[in-house]
């Protein structure tokens, strides 16, 4: 419809960056002085905030359909999405499940050393869930799928 929200479906994520300062070198079994950095991420999640900003006055806000546990992370992720003024209806809050998050690991030179993905929570969107959202689907402008979700 000409009023229906954009849905998206698929990721929202807490990114956590690590880097140690200049003149430090990463060594196995130890810790070295750095920073570290979280930031919502997730493909969907980016698309949606990017929609929500281009949206002009009166234009629906994007639904996003995603999931996230019931743990601090999900937590950062659903405040940091409410801050925007998007609605959060479309995201599950999973009992006992982990917030997908993506810890990567870069060196001084900023390549990526290491990284860790726990994203199962979102690779395995319940279909029940999206299913609840038929006819917000049927009637969008606009569907995007997150290539990362299982079939």
């Amino acid at each position: 419809g000409a009023h229906a929200p954009p849905v998206i479906l698929g990721g929202m994520i807490l990114d956590i960056q690590a880097r140690p300062k200049a003149h430090y070198q990463m060594q196995a079994g130890t810790s070295v002085p750095g920073t570290v950095q979280q930031t919502p991420g997730g493909v969907a999640r980016n698309i949606a905030q990017a929609l929500a900003s281009l949206c002009p006055p009166g234009c629906p806000p994007p639904l996003l359909v995603s999931a996230v546990g019931d743990d601090p992370a999900g937590d950062v992720l659903l405040a940091h999405y409410s801050k925007l003024g998007i609605p959060t209806r479309g995201i599950l809050r999973q009992p006992g499940g982990s917030t997908p998050v993506v810890a990567a690991l870069f060196e001084t030179s900023g390549d990526l050393a290491q990284c860790v993905a726990d994203v199962e929570l979102v690779e395995q969107l319940p279909k029940d869930w999206v299913m609840a959202f038929a006819d917000e689907i049927r009637n969008a402008p606009l569907v995007l799928v997150d290539g990362n979700l299982s079939p």
